[in-house]
Protein backbone atom coordinates (compact mmCIF):
# COMPACT_ATOMS: atom_id res chain seq x y z
CA UNK A 1 0.00 0.00 0.00
CA UNK A 2 1.31 3.32 -0.90
CA UNK A 3 -0.27 7.43 -0.66
CA UNK A 4 0.99 10.62 -1.65
CA UNK A 5 3.27 12.38 0.65
CA UNK A 6 5.14 16.29 0.45
CA UNK A 7 8.82 15.58 1.18
CA UNK A 8 11.22 18.43 2.24
CA UNK A 9 14.87 17.89 0.56
CA UNK A 10 17.43 20.34 1.83
CA UNK A 11 20.73 20.11 -0.06
CA UNK A 12 24.31 21.58 0.45
CA UNK A 13 26.49 22.43 -2.12
CA UNK A 14 30.00 22.80 -2.02
CA UNK A 15 30.66 26.10 -3.05
CA UNK A 16 28.81 29.26 -1.64
CA UNK A 17 27.09 31.40 -3.55
CA UNK A 18 29.58 33.89 -4.28
CA UNK A 19 32.12 30.95 -5.45
CA UNK A 20 29.41 29.87 -7.72
CA UNK A 21 28.75 32.92 -9.42
CA UNK A 22 32.18 33.41 -10.10
CA UNK A 23 33.64 29.91 -11.14
CA UNK A 24 30.37 29.08 -13.30
CA UNK A 25 32.05 29.87 -16.39
CA UNK A 26 34.61 27.76 -15.61
CA UNK A 27 36.43 24.65 -16.77
CA UNK A 28 36.67 23.62 -13.29
CA UNK A 29 33.09 24.33 -12.31
CA UNK A 30 31.99 21.80 -10.35
CA UNK A 31 29.50 22.20 -7.79
CA UNK A 32 27.67 19.11 -6.32
CA UNK A 33 25.58 18.44 -2.99
CA UNK A 34 28.09 17.56 -0.53
CA UNK A 35 25.10 16.75 1.68
CA UNK A 36 21.23 15.97 1.36
CA UNK A 37 18.27 15.50 4.00
CA UNK A 38 14.99 14.17 3.30
CA UNK A 39 11.98 15.00 5.80
CA UNK A 40 8.78 13.69 6.08
CA UNK A 41 6.24 12.78 8.33
CA UNK A 42 5.02 10.04 10.07
CA UNK A 43 1.11 10.96 10.76
CA UNK A 44 1.01 7.52 12.33
CA UNK A 45 3.42 8.06 14.74
CA UNK A 46 3.18 11.03 15.02
CA UNK A 47 7.29 12.25 13.99
CA UNK A 48 9.60 13.66 11.32
CA UNK A 49 11.07 11.47 9.12
CA UNK A 50 14.96 12.33 8.70
CA UNK A 51 17.01 10.00 5.54
CA UNK A 52 20.22 11.86 4.55
CA UNK A 53 23.46 11.63 2.94
CA UNK A 54 27.29 13.15 3.51
CA UNK A 55 29.37 13.02 0.55
CA UNK A 56 32.85 13.42 1.81
CA UNK A 57 34.40 12.98 -1.78
CA UNK A 58 31.64 11.92 -2.91
CA UNK A 59 33.33 8.31 -3.49
CA UNK A 60 32.53 7.66 -0.20
CA UNK A 61 29.32 9.17 1.36
CA UNK A 62 27.74 8.37 4.46
CA UNK A 63 24.25 7.37 5.19
CA UNK A 64 21.94 8.34 8.21
CA UNK A 65 18.35 7.70 9.62
CA UNK A 66 16.75 9.30 12.27
CA UNK A 67 13.29 10.22 13.77
CA UNK A 68 12.30 13.30 16.00
CA UNK A 69 9.31 14.80 17.37
CA UNK A 70 9.74 17.73 18.24
CA UNK A 71 10.02 20.46 15.85
CA UNK A 72 12.88 22.69 17.57
CA UNK A 73 15.10 19.43 17.79
CA UNK A 74 14.59 18.93 14.12
CA UNK A 75 16.05 22.70 13.72
CA UNK A 76 18.64 22.35 15.62
CA UNK A 77 19.51 19.24 13.73
CA UNK A 78 18.89 20.57 10.39
CA UNK A 79 21.32 23.80 11.78
CA UNK A 80 24.26 21.59 12.82
CA UNK A 81 23.74 19.60 9.93
CA UNK A 82 23.91 22.60 7.49
CA UNK A 83 26.49 25.66 6.67
CA UNK A 84 24.21 28.07 5.48
CA UNK A 85 27.02 30.28 4.33
CA UNK A 86 27.28 27.88 1.27
CA UNK A 87 24.58 27.16 -1.85
CA UNK A 88 21.51 25.64 0.28
CA UNK A 89 18.39 24.51 -1.62
CA UNK A 90 15.58 23.73 -0.07
CA UNK A 91 12.83 21.82 -1.80
CA UNK A 92 9.52 20.83 -1.28
CA UNK A 93 8.43 17.73 -3.26
CA UNK A 94 5.09 15.53 -3.89
CA UNK A 95 6.16 11.83 -3.96
CA UNK A 96 3.57 9.68 -5.26
CA UNK A 97 3.05 6.12 -4.13
CA UNK A 98 5.48 6.12 -0.93
CA UNK A 99 5.22 3.16 1.66
CA UNK A 100 2.81 3.50 4.59
CA UNK A 101 5.00 2.40 6.54
CA UNK A 102 8.00 5.14 7.08
CA UNK A 103 10.81 1.86 7.96
CA UNK A 104 11.01 1.07 4.15
CA UNK A 105 11.13 4.69 3.41
CA UNK A 106 15.07 4.79 2.49
CA UNK A 107 17.48 7.07 1.66
CA UNK A 108 18.27 5.17 -1.99
CA UNK A 109 14.13 5.35 -2.55
CA UNK A 110 13.68 9.18 -2.22
CA UNK A 111 16.61 10.35 -3.91
CA UNK A 112 15.94 7.56 -6.80
CA UNK A 113 12.12 8.93 -7.01
CA UNK A 114 13.44 12.63 -6.53
CA UNK A 115 13.95 12.89 -10.02
CA UNK A 116 10.20 12.06 -11.43
CA UNK A 117 8.89 13.92 -8.75
CA UNK A 118 7.24 17.28 -9.44
CA UNK A 119 8.61 20.14 -6.99
CA UNK A 120 5.90 22.06 -5.45
CA UNK A 121 8.16 24.84 -3.98
CA UNK A 122 12.06 25.36 -4.53
CA UNK A 123 14.14 27.89 -2.30
CA UNK A 124 17.96 28.36 -3.63
CA UNK A 125 19.14 31.05 -1.91
CA UNK A 126 18.75 32.93 1.41
CA UNK A 127 17.14 30.28 3.33
CA UNK A 128 16.59 31.46 6.70
CA UNK A 129 18.84 29.40 9.11
CA UNK A 130 17.28 30.83 12.34
CA UNK A 131 14.60 28.60 13.90
CA UNK A 132 12.05 30.69 12.24
CA UNK A 133 12.97 30.13 8.48
CA UNK A 134 12.76 26.57 9.29
CA UNK A 135 10.09 26.02 11.47
CA UNK A 136 7.94 27.06 8.33
CA UNK A 137 8.24 24.25 5.78
CA UNK A 138 8.16 21.88 8.59
CA UNK A 139 5.24 22.87 9.76
CA UNK A 140 3.82 22.91 6.33
CA UNK A 141 5.08 19.55 6.37
CA UNK A 142 3.82 18.39 9.68
CA UNK A 143 -0.05 20.02 8.76
CA UNK A 144 -0.40 19.16 4.98
CA UNK A 145 -0.90 15.46 4.87
CA UNK A 146 -2.84 13.21 2.97
CA UNK A 147 -5.54 11.19 5.34
CA UNK A 148 -5.44 7.74 5.02
CA UNK A 149 -6.41 4.26 6.61
CA UNK A 150 -3.55 3.07 9.31
CA UNK A 151 -2.38 0.03 7.53
CA UNK A 152 -3.08 -3.39 9.07
CA UNK A 153 0.67 -4.32 9.70
CA UNK A 154 0.79 -1.24 12.43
Amino acid sequence: MSTDCIVIKIEEYSMSYEDTLYYQDSVYYNNYPTKTMYILYDEIWDSYVIRGEKCNDCARASYYSFSCKKTNSLVAFIQMNFDFRKKVNLTLLNYNELPYDTDYITFELLNKKSVNTPSILTVHENIDDRKKGLRKPLKILKNVINIYEESEDR
